[in-house]
């Protein structure tokens, strides 16, 4: 077996490069970090990152700027690790307080395994095949949003992919001392961004690999013992300082953030069944999914060094995916690390396909592009998420595309015209998410409180008070730049439990009558959601916006001026709200 990475696998430059012009990575990188401010932030979890980071800088009102213990609405945050709040906080300070600026931390991060996929794919196949996956990588559904979303996901799939990057490099190499530290820096920043999984996960892979290929030689230990301690150079400063402000910080992030989520002793999550990131992955390397499911014909190959490559592979995304599988706490994005090792798997089967799978491939992707098509138009114009003449515009380019591209791939597939279909694939996926960006910006008015808050800053006073029931929208935090009221919390925020119990902006009253918070002297605002049942809201309550799932109510009427109603028809509860007859905005 140790043959398997002995012999290299050169491509001539010159024929590589008439076929497979580097230019679409920039095409690719502007896919992955154009446009971050499509839509405000939304919520829950872009608005705690947001708030936090805001707050890091002593951005939000009595607040002051403090690096090492990440807060929200004044309390300590004491669940996630700082990276994805230095980086926010860092472009806020910069650039100033913008969407696009507290998504670029991600968005860089998306960009980054871009490139480290390209140069994994053109060191294990061809440049060409580099090039196919970076596509892969930039055109798919989960990296494409969590790439321009602000959360750990992307910042954690970078430090992954930094260190599994290193390890291959490690054992292919063999002499350098390059890709150990390239490991040692992608572990320590991988502590930062999400904490012990990201790097037990690639140390497991790396491991299972050099077991089943016998490599263990290739491997210079003195540089493994460097790239730990390089780790622990940059991640051990802040865990040390957060210790000592937050005593027992570093037991009960490990053992009740990390250890008991995976158990489920501690979950803020509905269970799903084992099999949930089956469907779940499949669906995240959409549109190229179809294509994608070439790669599993490619499990047996007469060429030693690629059979290791794929080898290398498989393991890389079948561990992070059986992992998470066995872990209580199950969200889509978890597997999101997975992705690198699928979109070079990807590329490699697209490029090097069977005849007969290429027949199968080509009506799985006819019946899945015009399936997607029906089901937009249908989606789009039920008069239940949008309104009909909002959506239907959006459903037609979205149908037009797909259908559109499907076919041109379709004619180059079974042309046996493999780049030119990998292309227009992309420039298909590329046309598809700025027509539902652009969609999701529309759909924010309509589907989340954030732009609500938008429209109220201006009229707020400095003696105003802003509270929420029955839901937490950590947007009003950030938007408003003050702290908000939240009777009766429901702590999934891992807020210090202490702090919270001392704080004023958390009361905790065993009725939910809330005519106690209308008959203040100060002007207070309140969100609500329109069917939840389990508060009571006096009669002289006024709104002053709403839309699909929420109202803001206030105990002063609105100004004449002051209109906000983004509601679809058969969202709308005209009978039972007292802001009917309120005009939708255009």
């Amino acid at each position: 077996m140790r043959r398997l990475v002995d012999s290299p696998h050169s491509v001539s430059p010159h024929s590589v490069s008439r076929y497979s012009p580097r230019w679409w990575l920039l095409a690719g990188a502007l896919l992955l970090a154009g446009w971050l401010n499509y839509a405000p932030y939304w919520n829950p979890d872009e608005g705690r990152y947001a708030a936090s980071s805001l707050e890091m800088i002593g951005g939000v009102e009595g607040s002051q700027p403090d690096w090492v213990v990440p807060h929200l609405n004044t309390i300590p945050r004491l669940n996630k690790p700082p990276l994805v709040y230095w980086l926010a906080g860092t472009f806020f300070k910069i650039f100033g307080v913008h969407d696009w600026a507290g998504r670029l931390g991600s968005a860089i991060a998306a960009v980054l395994v871009l490139w480290l996929v390209f140069q994994l794919g053109r060191a294990m196949f061809d440049e060409k095949t580099g090039i196919i996956a970076a596509l892969v990588w930039a055109s798919s559904i989960f990296p494409v949003s969590l790439g321009r979303t602000l959360n750990t996901d992307m910042l954690l799939s970078a430090t992954m992919t930094i260190v599994l990057y290193g390890l291959w490099f490690a054992v292919r190499e063999g002499a350098s001392w390059r890709p150990y530290a390239i490991a040692g820096i992608g572990m320590g920043l991988a502590m930062l961004a999400k904490g012990p999984v990201g790097v037990a996960l690639p140390l497991l892979i790396g491991l299972l690999y050099l077991w089943r290929t016998r490599l263990w030689n290739r491997l210079r230990w003195p540089g493994v013992l460097a790239a730990f301690l390089i780790a622990a150079a940059i991640s051990a400063p802040w865990f040390f300082a957060i210790e000592q402000r937050q005593p027992g910080f570093t037991k009960n992030f490990i053992f009740t953030e990390n250890l008991a989520r995976f158990s489920g002793s501690v979950e803020h999550h509905k269970p799903s069944p084992i099999w949930y990131y089956l469907p779940v992955t499949l669906l995240g390397l959409l549109p190229w999914t179809p294509l994608a499911l070439s790669a599993l014909a490619r499990s047996h190959d007469q060429d030693a060094t690629r059979r290791a490559n794929r080898l290398f592979l498989w393991l890389w995304a079948g561990i992070i995916i059986l992992f998470f599988s066995n872990s209580s706490t199950k969200l889509f994005s978890y597997i999101l690390p997975a992705y690198p090792a699928l979109a070079l798997l990807a590329a490699d089967g697209i490029l090097r396909a069977a005849p007969l799978t290429r027949r199968r491939v080509t009506g799985a992707l006819v019946a899945l592009y015009i399936i997607a098509a029906i089901a937009t138009i249908i989606s789009l114009t039920d008069n239940n998420t949008l309104p009909r003449a909002v959506g239907l515009p959006y459903a037609l380019c979205c149908a037009l595309i797909l259908l559109g591209g499907t076919v041109f791939i379709v004619r180059f597939w079974k042309a046996e015209q493999l780049w030119k279909t990998a292309v227009t694939q992309f420039c298909m996926a590329a046309l598809l998410y700025v027509c539902v960006l652009a969609l999701a910006g529309r759909a924010a008015y309509y589907e989340d409180s954030t732009r609500m808050f938008i429209a109220l800053r201006p009229q707020l006073q400095a003696d105003d008070i802003v509270a929420q029931v029955s839901s937490f929208s950590p947007t009003q935090i950030f938007y408003l730049q003050r702290p908000v009221m939240l009777p009766n919390f429901n702590n999934t925020s891992g807020l210090n439990a202490v702090a919270l119990a001392k704080s004023p902006f958390f009361p905790r009253n065993q009725s939910h009558d809330l005519t106690w918070l209308f008959q203040r002297r100060e002007r207070i605002f309140i969100l609500t959601r329109w069917r939840r049942k389990d508060y009571r809201v006096p009669p002289g309550a006024f709104t002053w916006a709403r839309n699909n799932d929420f109202k803001l109510l206030s105990n002063r009427p609105a100004p004449r001026d002051f209109r906000y109603d983004f509601t679809a028809p058969k969202k709308a509860r005209l009978d039972t709200d007292p802001s009917a007859g309120l005009p939708p905005q255009p």
